[in-house]
């Protein structure tokens, strides 16, 4: 059997984030939106272990952009430096945002 890949892969990948954000009622309402990461080599995920990043350091480092609307108007969200540590303000999105991230450089479900 042949093993083919590309060798000149796209500087980033897209990853779907699903963040339950607690809600009024007690329960959980789903949020989502497609994140862009940069590709990351084995060395460097590897020095990503080896730092010790928390998930927002990941992210600061590795998120390159968004598909993102806002909840109320509709209207896209730009991914600005602003907008980003926003959202790296509700709780729980940098844990799901850096688990869409492992798990799409690990091959795993998202």
């Amino acid at each position: 059997m042949a093993f083919s890949f590309k060798k000149a892969e796209a500087p980033r990948f897209a990853a779907k984030v699903e963040v339950p954000v607690p809600n009024e009622r007690g329960g959980h309402d789903k949020q989502s939106f497609t994140a862009f990461f940069k590709r990351t080599s084995t060395d460097e995920l590897r020095a990503i272990g080896e730092q010790g990043m928390t998930d927002a350091d990941l992210i600061r480092d590795r998120l390159v952009g968004w598909e993102m609307k806002d909840a109320e108007t509709n209207e896209d969200v730009p991914f600005t430096q602003e907008t980003l540590e926003a959202v790296l303000q509700i709780q729980p999105c940098p844990k799901y945002i850096a688990l869409a991230f492992w798990q799409h450089v690990s091959g795993g479900k998202s």
